[in-house]
């Protein structure tokens, strides 16, 4: 039986010359749960400098006169987006 395999549906049958075992195969997304909370965990405790970066809004809207923003924003939009209007049709 596998771990949660009552949460992911019935399992692959596995054939192997005459006998035949059930596959979990929806269990192997599982693997990647240990390394993902040890990961949150380093980042919850480890990112704690974040807090002593502050700017005031006056310093953030200096990017909107930028050109070099406004001409990547455009390039980003057309390049991505045609992209989805392509793989769509």
């Amino acid at each position: 039986a596998g771990v949660f395999g009552w949460f992911g549906g019935d399992p692959a049958m596995v054939t192997s010359g005459t006998q035949q075992a059930p596959l979990w195969l929806q269990n192997a997304g599982f693997i990647w749960v240990p390394f993902i909370a040890a990961s949150a965990f380093a980042a919850w405790f480890g990112m704690n400098d974040i807090a002593s970066a502050k700017a005031s809004f006056a310093d953030q809207v200096v990017i909107f006169k930028r050109k070099h923003n406004w001409i990547m924003c455009w390039l980003y939009t057309g390049t991505f987006g045609s992209f989805i209007g392509y793989a769509a049709g």
